[in-house]
């Protein structure tokens, strides 16, 4: 089994708790998918304690110790606005990725959390629509109409049931290279749809 004890942002708390942590550092608390610290993973929090409300500058410190570590750093926030530090660290981004679906009580879930924070309308967005099925009404360009999103911002990631076996079985590297090398049919259309998102958000990125 592996062991994921000492890569988490409980271990560079402790650290930074102790004025011990440094920008070098955050790589060795991560778990590395590939070689020279090429990807690597930060798992979060077991206990939401260890962040308190008395110390809302930890998760921002420790987010800006790895932009000196990595060219692009992505973060995992859960849905929601809950806690300071999650509203913090999604100012702080120089893009944020919305996951949505076509169920139209999440969208206007979505819609309400915008207009009542009208800042995120202002930051460089893309937004995602997962599991797509083209044949609903609500398609790309319904959805962006109705709740006014720019067209160029919105992708679609279409079902695959390849892809999420290999999620399931930890394979999404081989099976992704394999899509890549497709030339037509479900494997080429899932690979440009999540090519078209990369290029857009690294761009967003300014890389």
């Amino acid at each position: 089994m592996l062991d994921y004890s000492n890569c988490g942002v409980d271990a560079l708390v402790r650290l930074y708790r102790n004025g011990r942590l440094r920008p070098e550092m955050i790589p060795d608390y991560t778990w590395s998918l590939m070689k020279d610290h090429g990807l690597d993973l930060l798992f979060g929090s077991k206990k939401r304690e260890n962040v308190r409300l008395d110390d809302q500058n930890l998760l921002m410190d420790i987010f800006q110790y790895a932009r000196e570590s990595y060219d692009v750093v992505i973060l995992d926030l859960n849905s929601g606005l809950e806690g300071l530090s999650s509203r913090k660290l999604l100012e702080a981004s120089d893009i944020v990725v919305y996951c949505l679906s076509q169920n139209r009580s999440l969208l206007e879930d979505f819609r309400r959390t915008m207009d009542e924070n009208p800042i995120f309308k202002e930051k460089r967005s893309a937004f995602v629509i997962s599991r797509y099925e083209p044949s609903s009404s609500m398609t790309l360009g319904n959805l962006s109409r109705e709740y006014g999103l720019d067209k160029k911002s919105v992708f679609a990631i279409p079902y695959h049931a390849g892809f999420m076996d290999a999620c399931n079985s930890g394979r999404v590297f081989d099976f992704i290279a394999y899509c890549l090398q497709a030339r037509k049919g479900a494997d080429y259309i899932l690979s440009q749809a999540y090519s078209g998102l990369i290029d857009y958000m690294m761009k967003g990125c300014g890389t």
